[in-house]
């Protein structure tokens, strides 16, 4: 068995609940009483012998950790720790022996599973794992072929999301409030990149839904230019050809205000007896009209620029994402 296979299967070890000295796959050690787990990478420690019951009794020594000993008799299997030897139920031993070898072929079948036919999306290893395990695999970052690229995505895998990717931003400390300076700063948070887009693009899937904690709000006064600009996907093309629109506020009139409800829908809205830009706009990227939301969609980005006390924005959350099945 080569060392790959070896090496792979250890990532695996927690399954069988043992630790494994590589190169020795008949060999098992056990969690010592105290705590402490010896897990041998080095293959020229591990040794197995046939002892007499004259030499059962005899103790161990440093240079004898790792190695493991069968008194006949007895039907017992024991294990040096580098200063006792400890017993070990060899019942248990071949069980887990057994549950090894299952182990092996299992990771054997992933493995050409990768190379032969890759999964296509997070589902899809999902079930294989599960059919080949009978448990779920553990969330994080796995890589899927669903067309000729392959991608580096983050799968969820236990409860109602199990075999779901995740595409988006998340982990992040957003905290930019009520910003607003006649030095034109400029800040961009991107949430969909290029190659998530294509991803999406290339995923088959069924059902989308967008996840956050983020709160958005653009807003202009006194018929000043909000140079702030949300770039969004709609909804309803994010299985075809993604469509983007942007929606800025050209001019603000008394008061405008663009802020994001919920997750997927942008509410442009004014002050009672005051001019707003709501509706406003070019072809196909018009504001929605006073106190009315988009359609669904999807933020992709948004490029915040201060142009003067007149003229703010607002980003705070940690996340924002979708999930896909």
């Amino acid at each position: 068995m080569s060392c790959t296979i070896l090496s792979v299967i250890a990532l695996f070890v927690f399954i069988a609940g043992i630790d494994i000295c590589l190169g020795h796959p008949h060999f098992l050690g056990e969690k010592l009483d105290y705590g402490v787990t010896y897990l041998n990478t080095n293959c020229s420690w591990c040794s197995h012998k046939v002892v007499p019951d004259a030499l059962s009794n005899e103790p161990c020594h440093i240079r004898q950790a790792g190695h493991f000993r069968l008194v006949e008799s007895r039907r017992l299997m024991q294990w040096c720790d580098g200063f006792l030897w400890k017993d070990m139920d060899l019942a248990r031993v071949m069980e887990y022996i057994q549950r090894l070898n299952l182990l092996q072929e299992a990771v054997k079948t992933l493995m050409n599973g990768v190379y032969n036919d890759p999964p296509r999306s997070c589902n899809q290893i999902y079930r294989r794992y599960k059919k080949l395990l009978g448990e779920a695999p553990q969330d994080g970052f796995y890589y899927i072929q669903p067309k000729l690229a392959s991608y580096r995505v983050y799968c969820e895998m236990h409860g109602d999301r199990k075999g779901v990717t995740r595409v988006g931003r998340w982990g992040q400390n957003w905290d930019l409030q009520n910003m607003t300076s006649p030095d034109n700063q400029t800040y961009e948070i991107e949430l969909l990149s290029p190659e998530d887009q294509q991803l999406i693009h290339d995923l088959h899937f069924k059902t989308a839904q967008v996840v956050c904690d983020t709160t958005l709000q653009i807003e202009a006064r006194g018929h000043s230019v909000n140079p702030s600009t949300v770039k969004v996907i709609r909804q309803e093309s994010l299985s075809r050809k993604i469509k983007h629109q942007k929606f800025k506020i050209n001019n603000g009139h008394d008061y405008t205000l663009v802020e994001l409800e919920g997750c997927e829908a942008l509410r442009c809205s004014g002050r009672e007896g005051s001019s707003a830009a709501c509706g406003t706009g070019p072809e196909g990227n018009q504001l929605p009209a006073r106190g009315n939301t988009t359609d669904p969609v999807v933020l992709a980005s948004v490029l915040m620029k201060t142009g003067g006390n007149v003229s703010t924005f607002t980003w705070t959350g940690t996340h924002y994402y979708l999930l896909l099945k």
